[in-house]
């Protein structure tokens, strides 16, 4: 199975993310654990930075280079919901998923 890609991403409240992923999906992803095992990760703990999250390449990135693997990144997220269907293209849905 190909790792979806993360194409939008929004801070949430105590160190979490929510992510649109390419396949539709909107998954939640804890970020708390990084913070405190990972010296890199522990300047997210300053909210002005941990807010510059975007998307990059299959995951995301933080302003000073911080990431998460892609495959840890999706399959560490918890399913919230699926996206409508007009806020991702149907044509980067891997073929047989079903929605």
């Amino acid at each position: 199975m190909q790792i979806p890609r993360a194409v939008k991403v929004i801070p949430l409240p105590d160190y979490c993310l929510q992510i649109t992923f390419n396949n539709g999906e909107i998954r939640t992803f804890d970020v708390n654990p990084y913070i405190k095992q990972y010296k890199r990760f522990q300047e997210l703990m300053i909210p002005a930075l941990f807010d510059t999250v975007r998307p990059a390449g299959l995951s995301i990135e933080w302003l000073h280079g911080q990431d998460i693997c892609p495959e840890e990144l999706y399959r560490k997220s918890i399913l919230v919901s699926m996206a409508e269907p007009a806020s991702y293209n149907l044509a980067e849905i891997p073929a047989g998923y079903n929605l």
